[in-house]
């Protein structure tokens, strides 16, 4: 590869490490809902334990930085306790952040 281009792609991988920037954010948070909406279309028997909750939980602390994308992952959650039928344990970040 070039020198100058990988110079480039260095820099962007930096900077999305760094998340210092509102699109490298958004990258993220991007990146961590597709992970959560590609867990709700599979079928749960490819689920492990573990993921029960961590499909609850995940990308919460990325969307955090803009209310749209909060609410975005709060629809996805519903969509998670819908699929694994645990309506009853749906609590959104704001609730969970009212009880702290």
């Amino acid at each position: 590869m070039p020198q100058e281009l990988s110079a480039d792609l260095s820099a962007l991988y930096e900077e999305m490490n760094a998340r210092t920037t509102k699109e490298a954010q958004l990258y993220k948070a991007l990146d961590k809902l597709e992970a959560v909406i590609q867990h709700n279309e599979s079928p749960l028997d490819t689920w492990s334990e573990i993921e029960y909750e961590l499909n609850k939980t995940y990308a919460f602390d990325e969307v955090k930085f803009s209310d749209w994308l909060t609410r975005l992952r709060e629809e996805i959650l519903k969509e998670t306790v819908e699929k694994t039928g645990n309506a009853g344990e749906e609590q959104t970040e704001s609730e969970q952040l009212q009880e702290e």
